[in-house]
């Protein structure tokens, strides 16, 4: 547990990958004019890889055409101080008017907030407190 009452938990790569799959938005994280950029964009998981339909004359196909990327997702409950997000780091490759992102690194975070009867997980697995949000899958109680 962190100081402020918040517990955090590591998300195993293929609920990452899975959870990524959930988002209707994300954000892609590029290098633009030698200072970090994000842009929000809509996308589709095909083979396990992120595709960005864009403009290959635009300034994000552009700026990411061969680069190594981060693609981040997530999903927030503010009212219950939790929620997950969900990070792949690839290289972007151009095919038509797709730019594809194959995940070689994925991390993945779920937050909880604690509450005067205990975590908000209550001994399950943070991951089966993502039910919460309607993205978890087939998690069972921790042993």
């Amino acid at each position: 547990m962190q100081a402020n009452g918040t517990f955090l938990e590591e998300i195993p790569r293929d609920e990452c990958l899975r959870l990524i799959a959930t988002a209707a938005v994300g954000r892609i994280i590029y290098t633009r004019q030698a200072l970090p950029a994000v842009d929000l964009v809509s996308f589709e998981v095909h083979d396990a890889d992120i595709v960005i339909r864009t403009s290959l004359d635009g300034n994000l196909a552009a700026a990411i055409r061969g680069a190594v990327v981060a693609f981040e997702v997530d999903s927030l409950d503010p009212a219950g101080k939790s929620g997950w997000s969900v990070t792949a780091i690839g290289r972007s490759h151009e095919h038509g008017h797709l730019i594809r992102i194959h995940p070689e690194i994925v991390n993945g975070r779920m937050l909880s907030q604690d509450d005067d009867e205990g975590p908000a997980v209550s001994g399950r697995s943070c991951l089966n407190h993502a039910r919460s949000f309607g993205v978890c899958s087939e998690y069972e109680q921790d042993a």
